[in-house]
């Protein structure tokens, strides 16, 4: 159907109510769930798909970037499994994997999906991801720098059918349950994201009941279309050419070495392929990221770069990612990729930097570009207690805007819990939760300041972290000054160490009264920074963002400016 035989008002409330059902799937999911990395940090994401193809048809607003495309390979894994079975869907069936190398990420996404029958035809697919705080992993958490194989790195699911015509198979359900340290909470989760499907089922019911299967689906068609010829405008307005960036990896956990990451961009008309030949072998250890994910950051950074356009399969038909098989980012299977978020986030940086060299309103600082992900666990008498967090940092400047002060990763939207509520749910007391000062880049346009956590154990536990950045912090663009890195220390026995692995820790036993320390990184400045007015320095000093004897320093002041109230930093 061409466009002028679609109806505007019908496909503008078509697609609304698409985004408005995903959105929805999105909110029913983080109510319902029981661990406090789905309904406080809202970890998850939930998508509409083509039934034949697995294709992405709508994505919400408030699900993590990341699982934009890395849901589609989910769900295309799926689709692919039962053609090679020889089966088909069936009305109240739904399907689960967390295999990294099958849906992307890493096991601790689950993606769970289903059908949508209409006159009884399976006509789309709906789909979600929740992030689960326990795998039955080596050690709680699954976040471990140390790690070699995905065996040690917790259960790993092929496609496997969990729902039966509406009733989940207890078969199934008992073997999560008997591989997982928090069978209960892990339970409430996963039928969470059941309930969000089936949300989502009835949502789409409406819909088709006002429009009928064909309006819907020749909209549909639309949407693909027009999405399609938006990204091909973008990619025409970029000049044609190569365009190139690298950068390093502090170490894979295992080897103190750095691992090089390379990319080349080449723009062609209203193509875009983006190669990273050059990028170092896949890690000893778990700084790995599968084919699904290395191609879904990649998308995630275009995301980033024309968020105007509407995500669905069609945005990103004009983009092609090659990928040298056996390197980082496209391991062979069992290596471990659980450090898949330090390099998913590293890339979209990466590939915003590149397409950055082509014009200078496209360009921008790098971003704080680590997850930092800490896990605190231990036992308090018969039951188990994990607590997992991400912590923010500083984004990069960009022309004609500072970056942001503690912002969520660039591939998720996982924010940092609740500080009350990780004290009343766990034995950790708060020292300090605040800006870290100091740590934006300089630039005529400054980078935005990362965290500063300080936390105490109250009780024996241990502890592991898996961050990078600490010896590649984020670059500044056009003259602007890097970002600080990321520090991290705890202590033991009263006396602080610094990781010989620089921000990751492996498994690590802690006494009660032992503490951590953590300053995440900022982002990278933009441009030369000479040129940064003086009411703007001496603002950043009064929000505490700058010390002032750092502002007189970094941009070479005649006299002092005025320090913020009580040199006091507050979150």
């Amino acid at each position: 159907m061409t466009t002028s035989s679609i109806d505007p008002t019908t496909l503008a409330v078509v697609r609304g109510y698409l985004d408005e059902v995903v959105d929805e799937m999105d909110l029913v999911q983080v109510r319902a769930a029981f661990s406090p990395i789905v309904s406080d940090m809202k970890d998850r994401a939930n998508g509409i798909f083509h039934a034949a193809t697995g294709e992405t048809v709508a994505q919400g607003h408030l699900g993590s970037p990341i699982f934009i495309t890395t849901m589609q390979h989910a769900v295309q894994a799926v689709v692919a499994w039962l053609t090679a079975t020889q089966q088909a869907w069936e009305p109240g069936d739904a399907y689960l994997l967390n295999d990294p190398y099958l849906g992307g990420t890493h096991l601790q996404d689950a993606k769970l999906v289903a059908p949508f029958f209409w006159d009884g035809e399976p006509l789309l697919l709906l789909a979600n991801t929740g992030h689960w705080m326990d795998t039955g992993a080596a050690q709680p958490g699954a976040f471990s720098p140390a790690c070699r194989t995905i065996f040690e790195e917790g259960l790993r699911l092929p496609v496997i059918r969990l729902v039966r015509a509406g009733v989940m198979e207890p078969e199934v359900l008992e073997l999560i349950r008997v591989n997982n340290r928090l069978p209960d909470l892990q339970e409430g989760d996963l039928r969470s994201q059941h309930n969000a499907l089936l949300i989502g089922q009835r949502r789409l019911t409406r819909l088709f009941e006002r429009y009928g299967a064909q309006v819907v689906q020749d909209c549909l068609a639309e949407f693909d279309s027009r999405s399609q010829q938006q990204m091909e405008s973008k990619i025409r307005a970029i000049p044609d050419g190569t365009y190139r960036a690298s950068d390093v990896f502090d170490n894979d956990g295992i080897t103190n070495r750095p691992i090089p990451v390379e990319v080349a961009i080449t723009v062609d008309a209203a193509h875009m392929t983006i190669d990273f030949t050059g990028t170092a072998p896949m890690s000893e250890g778990p700084m790995n990221l599968t084919r699904p994910t290395t191609v879904t950051a990649c998308y995630t950074a275009l995301k980033h770069l024309f968020p105007d356009i509407p995500i669905n399969a069609g945005c990103f038909r004009p983009v092609s990612v090659q990928v040298p098989e056996g390197s980082l980012l496209a391991p062979i299977a069992p290596q471990a990729v659980g450090g898949y978020s330090e390099i998913a986030a590293r890339l979209v940086g990466l590939v915003i930097e590149a397409l950055g060299q082509s014009q200078p309103e496209m360009a921008a600082g790098r971003c704080f570009e680590t997850g930092g992900v800490v896990v605190v666990s231990g036992d308090l008498g018969e039951e188990v207690w994990v607590l997992t967090f991400p912590y923010g940092g500083g984004y990069g400047a960009s022309l004609g805007s500072n970056g942001l002060v503690n912002g969520t990763s660039v591939i998720g939207m996982a924010n940092f819990p609740s500080l009350e509520i990780m004290e009343q749910d766990y034995p950790v007391h708060w020292n300090r939760f605040g800006i870290n000062p100091d740590s934006g880049g300089a630039g005529e346009w400054a980078g935005g300041c990362g965290n500063e956590y300080d936390f105490t154990v109250e009780t024996d536990a241990t502890l592991s972290i898996l961050g990078d950045q600490s010896i590649s912090p984020p670059r500044g663009v056009l003259g602007g000054g890097p970002g600080g890195p990321n520090e991290v220390a705890y202590t033991v026995a009263g006396e602080w160490i610094a990781p010989e692995m620089g921000s990751k820790v492996p498994l690590r036993q802690m006494r009660a009264g032992d503490r951590v320390r953590l300053h995440s990184p900022g982002g990278g400045g933009y441009g030369d920074s000479a040129r940064r007015e003086r009411e703007a320095i001496q603002r950043d000093v009064q929000h505490g963002y700058l010390t002032a004897e750092t502002a007189l320093e970094r941009y070479e002041l005649p006299d002092r400016l005025s320090p913020a109230p009580n040199d006091e930093v507050s979150a």
